[in-house]
């Protein structure tokens, strides 16, 4: 795993949670690693935002989308595509309670 494109993938992933979070009273990041297989770990970055919608969760991922005033909308799509090109995945999935989580899975 190339070190600086993970930096960027998580300063992308950590970014996207703190403006999630902005309007948010009680705020809440929070980073799990975990051993899923052998050979397999993953990362998951939660936040306690407000989530994202089910019609704008399957659109995150296309470049040039974005629901930001001021975004570009290659964040998630570009680092989903560096993630790839190093054997790893990049997924959504809503918050357990509350917000959103990205999970980054990788071989060991």
């Amino acid at each position: 795993m190339d070190e600086a494109l993970m930096e960027q993938v998580l300063i992308n992933l950590l970014q996207n949670a703190l403006d999630a979070m902005q309007h948010s009273k009680q705020k809440q990041l929070s980073l799990t690693l975990e051993r899923t297989t052998q050979q397999q770990w993953q990362l998951d970055i939660s936040d306690s935002g407000p989530g994202i919608a089910p019609e704008v969760a399957q659109q995150i991922f296309i470049p040039f989308f974005t629901t930001k005033a001021t975004g570009s909308g290659i964040g998630l799509p570009l680092s989903r595509a560096l993630l790839q090109a190093q054997d790893a995945q990049l997924e959504y999935r809503p918050g357990d309670q509350s917000g959103s989580c990205f999970s980054i899975r990788f071989a060991q």
